[in-house]
């Protein structure tokens, strides 16, 4: 049993070396490199992110108008800056906007944070239905902080500490008042015409502010400073004393901040013009606002897009991608069904004696049979696998006929999948047109066609549905790694 075992597991591991090994060949022939000046290219990849899930219940025509169209514009816009920043994070935000019936009237609002926040009232006299403060705000200069502006924070920290209370009320508020109004002063000569927070402005700084004429926005969140640290250039400031050491270089810029309807919500939008401000610290900020039906639906698309313009990214330094659609299964098992066959058939023995070197070579033979079993066996789960395309209601007979075609359909590139261990694999073709499954329409469709040019580059002319190859190797590995872990624990329980 134990011995048993072991074959299964080095047979599963051959079988991930051997695919591996081929989908990491660049003669492999269903992988290629994306295009990126093909949108068709890239809305192929987006759409084997799509298909993937269907808990989302997009129909074609929506995803094709819609879904994918919104992606592309919003990866786009933040391109450049993600080829220079490959490992941050994209920096594209996706915004709830209720009140929809569909998500057709979805936007992509280029160099724009929007911040579901109310607009704040303080300073406006009362009575007074226009102020200097009143949206729009033109060409704003931001003051930036990710601290509470407080400046008692310290003595009430070091009266903590002592157990003792140091100073009087009278005195203390009094020293709180003149130190804010010396912030506000400050920002002031700065220049700063915004304030916006990640934390609490005191509500006496910022009636103060508003007699300048300074806007004030604060407790927000993490990721909407990020956002607007990223849009305006500004340095965050982590001290409220704002001493000699900040300078007027330290403030962002904005070309407008303003309310935005959305659907039946109004938020804050802040905008920036690629003109307003030079500065290193400032990159491109994208929104898409989805006017989804309810947040469940939101939710559901956010995942998506996100998963989506993640998968763009990863794709800038990796560029490959395969064949979905069911087609890089089909043509795995056929190149691990082909590699099996050769294990199982050892050479001939020449007389009828049997010596000890017969047995030997008897137990090899054995081996190597077992072995050729359970490589068979995963090529025929991975066939299963493109199998599921037909739906959950299909019969075993569906899914084989159905693989048959996908079969019938890629018969020339199956071909090559055999000889690829030889030096000219593809040298012989100079195109190939790859299949796989549509379920909608319950047949074959074709998912990637290209030709190979005399540098053995491969130049994709159509795509219709494409996987990252590092997606297909990941998931590969994790499923080797899982039967092999689910073996080890079922040896173990048989034992005890």
């Amino acid at each position: 049993m134990q011995l048993t075992m072991i074959l299964q597991n080095t047979g599963l591991h051959l079988a991930l070396d051997w695919s591996l090994q081929y989908l990491e060949d660049p003669r492999c022939p269903v992988r290629v490199a994306v295009n990126w000046s093909s949108a068709a290219s890239i809305s192929a990849v987006i759409r084997g992110i799509i298909s993937s899930k269907s808990i989302t219940g997009l129909d074609e025509e929506t995803t094709e108008a819609v879904v994918i169209p919104l992606i592309i514009q919003a990866f786009v816009s933040v391109f450049g800056y993600v080829v220079e920043h490959p490992s941050e994070s994209v920096p594209v935000q996706l915004l709830f906007a209720p009140g929809q019936a569909s998500i057709a009237k979805s936007e992509v609002w280029k160099q724009t944070v929007l911040l579901d926040l109310p607009w704040p009232c303080r300073g406006r006299p009362q009575g007074v239905k226009r102020s200097a403060l009143s949206p729009p705000i033109c060409n704003v200069r931001v003051a930036l902080f990710n601290i509470t502006i407080e400046p008692l924070a310290e003595f009430e920290e070091a009266e903590t500490s002592s157990n003792t209370r140091i100073y009087h009320a009278d005195s203390t508020d009094a020293f709180r008042l003149k130190a804010l109004r010396q912030v506000g002063d400050r920002l002031d000569r700065l220049g700063a015409t915004a304030v916006l927070s990640q934390k609490i402005v005191p509500k006496y700084l910022q009636t103060y502010l508003a007699t300048k004429g300074i806007f004030t926005l604060d407790r927000l969140s993490a990721a909407y400073i990020r956002n607007v640290q990223m849009l305006s250039g500004a340095t965050i400031l982590s001290d409220w004393r704002i001493d000699d050491s900040i300078v007027s270089s330290s403030l962002g810029a904005l070309s407008l901040i303003t309310t935005q309807t959305l659907g039946n919500k109004q938020f804050i939008r802040l905008h920036r013009e690629g003109t307003v401000v030079d500065s290193e610290n400032a990159h491109p900020v994208t929104t898409i606002a989805i006017t989804a039906p309810d947040r469940f639906a939101f939710d559901e698309l956010n995942h998506v897009v996100t998963t989506s313009v993640k998968m763009l990214a990863s794709l800038i330094d990796n560029p490959d991608v395969v064949a979905g659609a069911g087609c890089v299964e089909i043509h795995l098992a056929a190149l691990l069904r082909d590699r099996a066959k050769q294990l199982r058939n050892p050479g001939p023995i020449s007389n009828g004696t049997v010596s000890r070197g017969t047995q030997t070579d008897n137990k090899a033979a054995r081996t190597l049979r077992q072995m050729s079993q359970t490589i068979t066996t995963f090529a025929n789960c991975l066939e299963d696998m493109a199998g599921r395309l037909c739906g959950s209601h299909a019969s075993a007979t569906d899914r084989e006929v159905m693989i048959e075609q996908i079969r019938h359909a890629n018969n020339e590139s199956l071909l090559a999948t055999t000889t690829l261990p030889c030096q000219n694999g593809l040298s012989e073709r100079k195109s190939y047109d790859l299949y796989g499954w549509d379920p909608r329409k319950r047949s074959t469709m074709q998912v990637l066609s290209y030709t190979i040019q005399s540098d053995e580059e491969k130049i994709a002319s159509e795509a219709r549905i494409l996987d990252t190859l590092q997606s297909k190797k990941d998931a590969l590995t994790l499923v080797i790694e899982s039967v092999s872990s689910l073996a080890r624990i079922a040896s173990v329980v048989r034992v005890s």
